[in-house]
């Protein structure tokens, strides 16, 4: 029997111990990654059954549409090789993903259907599709409405848009319900979501990808219809994407058709847009709507039959009230496009940045860094109030480097909300770097910030290169510099802090180690 002094040091040692491990375990959390995983997993094969499957990789179902169905929102829908003729209609957050990652193999054929797949509404929001060809729709390949952080990855949507009917003329009043934006890709009233690593090609009666706003007129529907949800099109990212041949519309536009909405802070990057109607096209459509913020950068705008990027308030007749401000047209390269109509005297032209009138200005337009090729006009301006056009590399084989503006000697004047946001960035992490529990996170931000900064640093090197003003070269230089200096001491600091994790996951695994020798030792004894 144990008396009372005997147990009380046994009791206190084991306490310790199990604190000492439980302190050892709990140190390392900020050095893991928790990964969020999908509550269920359900198999679709050309071979499966929709009667006597249940979804597993032994039983799947026969066709998407049915697991779809059968699915709990937040599940992945595994998708084996083979064609399935059918529209799959998604109206809850789900993934479907192809299992060989070839879109070559696996074959969503509309024919006969109004789209390929749609992802409808806010309780979709989250939903992506990933690996898949969508191919032979009447209407749009993939459809996507009133959702958000929806991801479009790595698909081929190929000949869509085949019925001619349900498209709208370019001019004159329909004579029949019609579609206005009849894309391969069409986003309307999305927000934070991306279209990326997709090849369009050889959409019928339209163009390649779209980006619209929802409302009253619902550009991604047949007009005359039901009023849509009054949602703006919003932060959305188009990037890396093939659109080629699509011969009835423009390769990407990002469109206004709705007064209140609009299409605000989206982003067209990396893309290759070659031999489409119209390149790149940011505009506002409709009386009252607006183009804000829009960025189009790195992309190459080739052979198109008409403009290569068209940054554009006109619509409508002339419409009025429009807002087309703040958009940039950024280290692009554009070459062998054709005329724009809206000008005059139309020759080809590589990129435009027009009013119809000066009473339906657009303003504050950024044109710096593109190279233009093979063009009549390189740039043509009208109606286009402080436009900044800076460092073009615009080749001899263009006529008319630029028509109807002056480029800008300012450097500062097209990269100082850069910095400024650049420095907001900076100023957070300074704040939270002590008190910032995922050093992970931490390090993640600073790559992306480190990232602007080699960009902005390029900037100045080739602003050098052009002989900017001395004194515009020198603020520019010392605000670089001092923005790259604070990302060093904050990176330090990360690892430092990554380090001091490692030390004390050691320690404590060490004193652990004593203390549950102690307690063997005394144990036996």
């Amino acid at each position: 029997m144990h008396t009372l002094n005997e147990i009380t040091p046994r009791i206190f040692r084991t306490l310790l111990l199990t604190a000492i491990l439980v302190t050892s375990v709990f140190s390392s959390l900020p050095l893991m990654q928790v990964h969020a995983q999908p509550t269920a997993v359900i198999f679709v094969s050309p071979s499966g059954s929709n009667t006597v499957g249940n979804g597993s990789p032994e039983n799947p179902y026969a066709t998407i549409s049915h697991a779809v169905g059968a699915a709990p929102a937040g599940a992945e829908i595994v998708v084996l090789p083979g064609t399935y003729t059918e529209m799959v209609d998604v109206t809850k957050t789900l993934s479907i993903v192809s299992s060989s990652g070839l879109a070559s193999n696996t074959i969503i054929d509309a024919t006969g259907f109004m789209h390929g797949v749609e992802i409808l509404g806010s309780s979709a929001s989250g939903s992506s599709i990933e690996g898949i060809t969508v191919e032979n729709a009447n209407a749009e390949g993939i459809y996507v409405q009133d959702a958000s952080s929806v991801d479009i990855a790595n698909n081929a949507v190929l000949d869509n848009v085949r019925n001619a009917s349900l498209v709208c003329p370019l001019s004159g009043t329909p004579t029949s319900p019609c579609i206005n934006e009849d894309k391969g890709i069409e986003l309307i009233g999305t927000a934070d979501s991306t279209v990326a690593g997709n090849t369009v090609v050889g959409t019928m009666n339209d163009g390649g990808i779209g980006l619209s706003d929802d409302g009253a007129l619902n550009p991604g529907t047949p007009q005359p219809g039901p009023a849509g949800a009054s949602k703006p099109s919003i932060d959305n990212v188009v990037t890396d994407n093939k659109v080629v041949d699509n011969v009835g519309g423009c390769g990407i536009v990002v469109s206004a058709y709705n007064p209140g909405e609009g299409v605000v802070g989206n982003i067209v990057s990396g893309n290759d847009v070659d031999a489409n109607a119209e390149g790149i096209v940011v505009a506002t459509v409709i009386p009252g709507t607006s183009a804000i913020n829009n960025t189009v950068t790195g992309n190459s705008v080739l052979n198109s039959f008409t403009e290569g990027v068209d940054v554009d308030s006109s619509g409508g007749a002339f419409a009025p009230g429009n807002v087309v401000s703040g958009n940039s047209v950024i280290d692009n390269v554009i070459g062998g496009n054709g005329p724009d109509y809206d000008f005059p005297h139309p020759q080809p032209t590589g990129i435009a940045v027009i009013s119809p009138t000066a009473a339906i200005m657009q303003k504050g337009t950024v044109v710096t860094g593109n190279y233009i090729l093979n063009e009549y006009y390189g740039l043509a301006v009208a109606n286009a109030t402080g436009t900044t056009i800076l460092s073009n590399n615009i080749a001899p084989t263009v006529k008319v480097p630029i028509l109807g503006a002056v480029a800008s000697p300012d450097p500062l004047s097209s990269l100082s909300s850069e910095l400024q946001s650049l420095s907001a960035s900076l100023s957070q992490l300074q704040s939270t770097a002590a008190s910032e529990s995922s050093v992970a996170a931490l390090s993640g931000s600073i790559h992306a910030i480190n990232g602007t900064l080699n960009s902005l640093l390029a900037t100045v090197s080739q602003l050098q290169a052009t002989a900017a003003k001395a004194s515009d070269l020198t603020v520019l230089t010392n605000a670089v510099n001092g923005l790259s200096s604070t990302v060093s001491n904050i990176d330090s600091r990360a690892q430092t802090a990554t380090d001091l994790g490692y030390v004390a996951i050691l320690i404590a695994i060490v004193v652990g180690a004593a203390a549950f020798g102690l307690f063997r030792r005394r144990t036996v004894s």
